[in-house]
C-alpha cells in the first residue's frame, strides 16, 4: 500500500517531531506562553489556508463520498480546531479572538504556499498527500505521547482532541484519507507517484518546522511595516 509506504519514508520526521522541545512541553505541561501564543496566532493562519486547499481538492473529485470526506476536513479547519486553541491559551492571558488576523511568519508562509500550489496545480493524489501529514502527525502525537495524560493536565482536552481514540474526535479523517489515497494511487504513473511521495515528505517536514517556528518564536529578519 502507498500509504504503508508513506508512513515509513516519514518515520524519521515523525521521530523528530515526537522529540521537539514544543511537542515535549506538551506532554509534560510545561510551555513558554510566549510559544504558545505564537502557535495558535499561525496555526490560525495556515488552517484558513487548509480549508482552502482542502476545497480545491474537492473540486478534482469524481465521487461524491470523497467530496463529502473533503468536506469534513474543511469543517474541521475552519471550526472544530478551534476547541484545540483555546485549551492552549489557558493561562497565557490571551484570547482566539485577537490572534485571528496575525500575518504569517516564514515557516507558515512557505508551507501554505506549499499546499496551495500542490492544490492548484496537482493530481488530486498529490493533494491529499499534502494535506496528510498535518492531521496525521497530529494523531501521531497524541497517540505515542498521550497515552500517560491524565486529567488535571494542562493540556488533557487538546491530547483528547487529537487523540484518534477519543470519542470526541474528528480524527477519524486521517484513516478516510489515507483510504482514498491507496484507492487513487493504482492508476498512478511513476513521475505521479513520485510527486505524491514528495508533497508527502515536504508536509512533514514543514510540520517540524511549524512547531520549531512556535517554540523559538521565529519571525521575518526584515518585516515589512504595515
Amino acid at each position: 500500500m502507498l500509504s504503508d509506504e508513506l508512513k515509513t519514508l516519514a518515520a524519521p520526521i515523525v521521530a523528530d517531531i515526537c522529540q521537539h522541545p514544543f511537542v515535549t512541553g506538551l506532554k509534560d505541561g510545561k510551555l513558554p506562553k510566549e510559544a504558545l501564543i505564537t502557535y495558535v496566532e499561525q496555526d490560525t493562519y495556515f488552517l484558513t489556508a487548509f480549508a482552502k486547499a482542502y476545497a480545491l481538492a474537492l473540486t478534482k473529485c469524481p465521487q461524491r463520498d470523497a467530496m463529502l470526506l473533503l468536506s469534513e476536513g474543511i469543517t474541521m479547519s475552519l471550526i472544530d480546531e478551534s476547541s484545540a486553541h483555546r485549551v492552549l491559551l489557558r493561562g497565557t492571558g490571551a484570547l482566539l479572538e485577537d490572534l485571528q488576523n496575525h500575518p504569517p511568519r516564514p515557516e507558515t508562509y512557505a508551507y501554505t504556499a506549499h499546499l496551495l500550489a500542490v492544490a492548484e496545480t496537482g493530481t488530486l493524489p498529490e493533494t491529499i498527500a499534502a494535506l496528510l501529514p498535518c492531521p496525521w502527525t497530529y494523531e501521531w502525537v497524541a497517540k505515542r505521547l498521550g497515552e500517560a495524560i491524565t486529567l488535571g493536565h494542562p493540556f488533557y482536552d487538546w491530547f483528547q482532541f487529537y487523540s484518534p481514540d477519543s470519542e470526541d474526535t474528528d480524527m477519524a479523517i486521517v484513516q478516510s484519507l489515507f483510504d482514498l489515497l491507496d484507492s487513487q494511487a493504482v492508476a498512478l504513473t511513476p513521475a505521479e507517484l513520485q510527486a505524491v511521495k514528495a508533497a508527502f515528505l515536504r508536509s512533514c517536514e514543514y510540520e517540524w518546522r511549524f512547531w520549531d517556528q512556535a517554540y523559538h518564536q521565529l519571525d521575518w529578519r526584515y518585516p515589512i511595516a504595515h
